[in-house]
């Protein structure tokens, strides 16, 4: 094992972290770049668990992985990244993320048939199910 082999999944964790627990970190802002030095990486007793992930997942799967399981639980630490349970946690994101279009694509034609069948008086329901706040 290389030794600095886990760095680069090191630098997606603390970067996913940092998006969810500090205000002043944008993952997207930053493209997920973080000023972590491969000194503190070699530090860490938790070298393993990264490596682990590292061959496991490509640096897309990465991220993903590390937004879903902050997602369900945000005091997540390394070592709990690389149990089962973690890649369930993944693995279920994943079908709701996948899904996301099927779903808005079936909720339009729903509605679609709904304005079909019903017309106008439809649209008038939706409207008057919204409540209109003062500014």
């Amino acid at each position: 094992m290389d030794i600095y082999e886990g760095f680069s999944a090191y630098q997606t964790y603390v970067a996913v972290r940092n998006h969810f627990k500090q205000e002043s970190y944008d993952f997207f802002k930053y493209k997920g770049k973080t000023r972590v030095g491969q000194d503190s990486f070699l530090k860490r007793n938790d070298r393993y668990f990264f490596a682990k992930l590292q061959r496991k997942l490509n640096s897309n799967e990465l991220v993903g992985f590390f937004v879903a399981n902050f997602i369900h639980d945000d005091s997540n630490w390394s070592g709990s990244l690389v149990t089962e349970n973690s890649m369930t946690v993944y693995n279920q994101w994943m079908k709701k993320i996948q899904s996301l279009s099927y779903t808005f694509e079936q909720d339009c034609l729903t509605l679609k048939e709904a304005v079909d069948n019903n017309g106008k008086s439809f649209i008038i329901s939706l409207l008057l199910m919204v409540t209109i706040r003062p500014c």
